[in-house]
C-alpha cells in the first residue's frame, strides 16, 4: 500500500504492464475480426507499414491564366506567375500581425468622460442624483 502525499489516503499500486503494438492491435481488432483475420490483418499491416520509395507529390496539371491568358504548366510556373502579377491563392493568403491599438493619452479626456457622466446621473444638483432617461 502507498499513502497519498496530498491528502494521506492508502493508494491500492497497480502494477501496469505495457502492451506491445500488436497486443493492442488485438485488443482493439479481435472483437470485430476474430482470431484468424486478425493475424492476418497485423501480418499485412507489418509488411505494408514500411514504404521502401518516398512519397513524391505530383504536379500540376496546366493550365490558362484568367489574368493574361498564358499557359501555366508546373507548380514552379504557377507559383512565379503568382508573383510576377502580385496575386495570391485565396485561403493561402498571410495575415498581417495586428498592431496593438493606440492609447490616446489626452489629459482632458478623463475630465470630458467625468462631466458626460455628471450630466447624464444629473450630479449635484439638488444635493440628490437623479438619472435622466
Amino acid at each position: 500500500m502507498k499513502v497519498c502525499e496530498c491528502c494521506g489516503q492508502q493508494i491500492q499500486e497497480e502494477l501496469q504492464l505495457q502492451k506491445t503494438d500488436k497486443e493492442v492491435f488485438f485488443d482493439f481488432w479481435l472483437g470485430t475480426l476474430g482470431q484468424e483475420e486478425c493475424e492476418k490483418s497485423w501480418e499485412t499491416k507489418q509488411t505494408e507499414a514500411y514504404r521502401s520509395a518516398p512519397m513524391v507529390m505530383s504536379d500540376i496539371e496546366g493550365y490558362t491564366s484568367m489574368v493574361d491568358g498564358s499557359w501555366i504548366s508546373s507548380r514552379s510556373h504557377h507559383r512565379n506567375h503568382l508573383k510576377e502579377h502580385r496575386m495570391f491563392e485565396v485561403g493561402n493568403e498571410k495575415q498581417a500581425p495586428k498592431a496593438p491599438p493606440k492609447r490616446i493619452d489626452d489629459p482632458r479626456r478623463t475630465e470630458r468622460i467625468a462631466r458626460a457622466v455628471y450630466d447624464k446621473l444629473e450630479y449635484g444638483k439638488n444635493g440628490k442624483v437623479q438619472v435622466r432617461s
